[in-house]
C-alpha cells in the first residue's frame, strides 16, 4: 500500500468543516476495517490545531472513538475559549493597536501586535492535546512524520518544522522556506494558526512566528519530503468560488477579506496545479529515465458550500463587541469571508461540521478506493 499522507490546511474557525470530514473518514475507515491510514499529517494553521488533535488522541483511541473526540472539541468551541471577549479588554487592545500605528509608536512600551488577544486558545490547547501521546503514537509506527508550517518573522522564511521517527529525513532549504527537525509543544501550534493581525505573533526561542499559510506558496511540498506517495487533501474553501462583483467601491471588509484569502486559501489550488502538472510529465517519460521527479496521487475534499454564506447567516451569534468592530470596517454580508476565520461559536462550527461530514460520505466509495490502494 502506497503511504498517504494527510494535508489539513488553515483558515480559523473555518477548521471546524475539517473536523467534520476528517471525523466522517476516520468513521469509513472503522466500518471498512481499513486501519489508520495517515502515516504523515501535515497540518498549517487551523489544519495544525486538528493535525496534532488527532495525532495526540490516535493512540488511546479507536478510530470511531477519535472520530466522535475531534467533533466534540469543535461543536462545544466558543469564542471565549479562543480569543479574550471582555469588552473592556477588546477595547484596550483595539485602542493599543492603533495607537502603534500612530508616529510616535516606537517610543510606546504597551505595543499590541494583533487586535485579538488569544491567550484562551493556549489554555484550549493544553486541554486537549497532550505531545507525550504523539511521542508515543510516532514510537507505535502508526504516524512516521508530523509537520507544521509557519512564517519567521524575522527572516521572512516559510519554516517547516518537522517531528520524525525516520532516520533518513533530514533539514532542507530551499528559496524563502526551509524545513528543521523539532519536538512539538503547545506554542508550535499557537505560531501556526496565528492569522496576522488579528492573532499575536508567536515567540518561540527568541524568534516571532505566525501564521504557517503566509509565505507557503507549497503547502504540499512537506508531505512529500516526508515520503508520502499519495496525498488526502482537506480544503477549507469551495473549489471553483466566484462571488458576483459589484459597482460599488470595496468597503475595508471586503478588502482585508480578499487579503486574508489570498493569504490564507489560495496556495493550495496553486500548489494543486503545479503537482498535476508534474504527475503529467512524469507519466509522459519513459520507463528508466530518472530525472527526479515522481507522481503523487492526490484526493481532495472541499467544502459543497460556500462558508462564507454560513458564516453571513450565522454571525448574529459572535460577541456583540466584536460585531461592532467588525462593522466599522464594512456591512456583514460584505465582511462574510472576514467573519467565516474568527466565528468560534457553536451555531457556525456545527454547520462546518455537517457539511464537512455530509461532502466526505457523498465520496464514500471513492474514499474507499483511493485510502485501500
Amino acid at each position: 500500500m502506497k503511504k498517504c499522507g494527510l494535508v489539513l490546511t488553515g483558515g480559523g474557525a473555518r477548521g471546524a468543516y475539517q473536523a467534520g470530514a476528517l471525523s466522517a473518514v476516520l468513521e469509513i475507515c472503522h466500518e471498512e476495517k481499513i486501519p489508520w491510514p495517515f502515516k504523515i499529517v501535515s497540518g498549517v494553521s487551523a489544519g495544525g490545531i486538528n493535525a496534532c488533535l488527532v495525532a495526540s488522541k490516535l493512540y488511546q483511541s479507536n478510530l470511531l472513538a477519535l472520530s466522535h473526540e475531534i467533533r466534540e472539541v469543535w461543536s462545544k468551541i466558543s469564542s471565549d475559549k479562543i480569543f479574550v471577549t471582555n469588552a473592556i479588554e477588546l477595547t484596550l487592545n483595539g485602542l493599543r493597536w492603533a495607537r502603534s500605528l500612530s508616529p510616535g509608536a516606537m517610543h510606546s512600551t504597551q505595543k499590541s501586535l494583533s487586535l485579538l488577544n488569544t491567550s484562551p486558545l493556549r489554555d484550549l490547547l493544553k486541554e486537549h492535546i497532550n505531545f507525550s501521546n504523539i511521542d508515543e503514537v510516532m514510537r507505535q509506527g502508526l504516524i512516521e512524520s508530523l509537520t507544521m508550517s509557519m512564517v519567521n518573522y524575522g527572516t521572512g522564511l516559510s519554516q517547516v518544522f518537522f517531528q520524525t521517527n525516520c532516520d533518513d529525513i533530514v533539514c532542507w532549504k530551499r528559496i524563502k522556506r526551509e524545513g528543521l527537525p523539532v519536538r512539538f509543544n503547545h506554542e508550535h501550534i499557537m505560531a501556526t494558526a496565528a492569522i496576522p493581525i488579528i492573532f499575536p505573533p508567536i515567540q518561540i526561542e527568541k524568534v516571532f512566528y505566525g501564521d504557517g499559510s503566509l509565505r507557503d506558496y507549497t503547502p504540499l511540498s512537506p508531505p512529500i519530503k516526508m515520503g508520502a506517495e499519495k496525498l488526502f487533501i482537506i480544503g477549507v474553501r469551495m473549489r471553483d468560488q466566484v462571488s458576483l462583483g459589484n459597482m460599488h467601491a470595496p468597503t475595508p471588509a471586503k478588502i482585508f477579506s480578499i487579503i486574508l484569502n489570498g493569504i490564507l486559501l489560495d496556495a493550495l489550488d496553486t500548489d494543486l496545479e503545479r503537482l498535476q502538472r508534474i504527475n503529467r510529465t512524469v507519466a509522459l517519460l519513459p520507463k528508466g529515465h530518472n530525472t527526479g521527479l515522481r507522481a503523487v496521487e492526490t484526493f481532495v475534499i472541499t467544502p459543497s458550500q460556500m462558508l462564507s454564506e454560513i458564516a453571513y447567516e450565522e454571525n448574529e451569534v459572535m460577541p456583540k463587541f466584536v460585531q461592532y468592530l467588525i462593522n466599522g470596517l464594512g456591512n456583514a454580508r460584505e465582511a462574510s469571508d472576514l467573519i467565516s476565520y474568527i466565528l468560534f461559536e457553536a451555531p457556525y462550527t456545527r454547520r462546518l461540521i455537517k457539511l464537512g461530514r455530509h461532502d466526505v460520505f457523498n465520496r464514500k466509495e471513492q474514499i474507499i478506493e483511493f485510502l485501500s490502494v
